[in-house]
């Protein structure tokens, strides 16, 4: 009998709480929280009395069987969400914490639509309008003619100018 009652107890008794995982789970929480004392650092970083106590306040928690999320949310009733490194999306911050991901979204858009247009220019560059082909005929004939030593009439009236505006000077 006595042997059944030890039996039944050790079955009744919760587990005895994993040591290692309680200050895995600490630590990561840690990270999550600023230090209320100066609002500038983590409090796994932080070292004072409030990220002390902190620290051992977690602990006491986790070993009690609270979850993260328990924890968190007990710490933003405390201070509100000023006390969290990366505030939860809720209203504005929603909003905020999605603006990157709808700038990435836009962003790719822009490039696939820019790479389309450029890949047609490029595959069919003589379906161009009459009119443009005889303009750029003429366009390359003067290029040509420039670098083979030849000027148009417009570099001739811009030297004549030139020359017109220097013998003022002197």
């Amino acid at each position: 009998m006595l042997l059944l009652s030890v039996v039944f107890a050790a079955m009744v008794m919760p587990a005895p709480p994993d040591t290692a995982a309680i200050e895995r789970e600490a630590k990561q929480i840690e990270r999550l929280l600023i230090a209320p004392c100066c609002w500038t650092q983590p409090v796994s970083d932080h070292y004072s009395a409030d990220a002390d106590r902190i620290r051992v306040e977690v602990r006491q928690m986790l070993t009690a069987g609270q979850s993260r999320e328990a924890i968190l949310d007990s710490y933003v009733a405390k201070y509100g969400q000023r006390i969290l490194v990366e505030p939860r999306p809720e209203g504005f911050a929603a909003f905020l914490h999605y603006l990157p991901w709808l700038f990435l979204a836009a962003g790719g858009a822009a490039t696939v639509l820019v790479v389309r247009r450029f890949a047609r220019r490029a595959a069919a560059p003589d379906e161009a309008a009459p009119g443009e082909a005889s303009h750029r005929a003429a366009r390359q004939g003067t290029v040509a003619n420039a670098t083979a030593g030849g000027s148009s009439a417009s570099e001739d009236a811009d030297s004549d100018r030139l020359e017109d505006e220097l013998s003022k000077i002197d």
